[in-house]
């Protein structure tokens, strides 16, 4: 550790700049099926090391990299909700598009049960996305019926 002050002489605050609005994490030039590959790549924490004396934050960076922006977080009441859940803050950032995480927390400690019911709610909202687009495929334009044919057959919805 340093003082800010020799940092901001340095530069380094630029170099930050540049580095987090310029450079992109190439994960198709390499294969992430091992662990110290995955390692390697984005994630979707703020910062690593929040609460040093736990060893919930490497598995959290850890998920965050296998499902980043396709996460959904259901807390309950303990290290993790000190961390994650501390207004007005959040340790969850987000891509280049804006997509990242969703955390959200129940008041009890039934994470399980809330986390289910938040998963039996997106389904539902899945499945009735794809009543409608069934419904109205006629009206809809040729490249949007072959992109949700696509879709389908991808993730059988």
């Amino acid at each position: 550790m340093q003082p800010i002050a020799n940092s901001l002489n340095d530069k380094e605050d630029v170099k930050a700049d540049y580095l987090f609005n310029n450079v992109e994490y190439r994960s198709d030039l390499m294969s992430v099926d091992t662990v110290k590959v995955l390692n390697l790549l984005n994630h979707y924490l703020n910062s690593t090391e929040l609460v040093r004396d736990i060893g919930e934050t490497p598995d959290i960076k850890l998920i965050t990299q296998l499902y980043g922006d396709r996460m959904m977080v259901a807390n309950a009441t303990g290290c993790s909700s000190i961390y994650s859940g501390s207004a007005p803050s959040t340790p969850y950032t987000t891509n280049e598009n804006g997509e990242g995480p969703s955390w959200a927390s129940s008041l009890f400690e039934d994470n399980a049960e809330y986390g289910l019911v938040c998963h039996i709610g997106v389904e539902a909202l899945e499945i009735e996305s794809k009543n409608i687009m069934e419904l109205n495929m006629e009206q809809a334009p040729e490249d949007i019926q072959i992109l949700f044919k696509r879709l389908d057959r991808k993730y059988s919805l």
